[in-house]
């Protein structure tokens, strides 16, 4: 399971950090909840300076945060755009995505990573994933099935009438 992580940071001093656990898959997903995250959370505190930065380490991310071409995290995209326009329409700020290559030694970038390794390794959080809540959903009606198959009333194991042609009958298996 990873998690997503950010700073933020006015005149280099940290004003702000999170975390939360996040079930996906890609470490491009993680990030563009990240930068979901700093916006909603810039949004909602109106800590609007004349130039905003997003450091982004990830330069899919990166790309994507404009884009809104159909793919598979089209959603989070269109909430980065959205919430990157109500900060242009309430405070006519500048936003810079800039691509900071990760681990070379910028404080915020360090810290968010930090945030991430350490709710990674908390193992309070219950995941569940696509997967395992695929699987699990088989299970469950595997297990059904066998407790209606013990029943004597199931007639799962008989044939079904068909109707073709407006003609019905049962299909039959010959041995020859």
């Amino acid at each position: 399971m990873g998690a997503v992580a950010y700073t933020a940071t006015i005149n280099k001093r940290l004003i702000h950090e999170s975390s939360f656990p996040c079930p996906a898959a890609l470490s491009f997903d993680a990030e563009l909840s990240a930068i979901h995250a700093a916006l909603d959370w810039l949004v909602a505190t109106n800590k609007f300076t004349s130039h905003i930065y997003l450091l982004i380490d990830n330069i899919a991310c990166l790309c994507s945060c404009l884009d809104t071409d159909i793919k598979t995290n089209q959603m989070s995209a269109i909430r980065v755009n959205i919430l990157i326009r109500h900060i242009f329409e309430t405070s006519g700020a500048t936003i810079h995505l800039c691509y900071c290559p990760s681990h070379v030694g910028i404080k915020g970038n360090e810290t968010a990573d930090r945030l991430a390794k350490s709710h990674c390794q908390d193992n309070s959080v219950l995941l569940i994933t696509r997967q395992n809540f695929i699987t699990r959903s088989k299970l469950n009606g595997s297990l059904a099935w066998q407790i209606k198959a013990q029943s004597s009333s199931y007639r799962g194991k008989q044939w079904l009438e068909i109707k073709r042609n407006k003609k019905r009958f049962k299909p039959k298996i010959s041995s020859n």
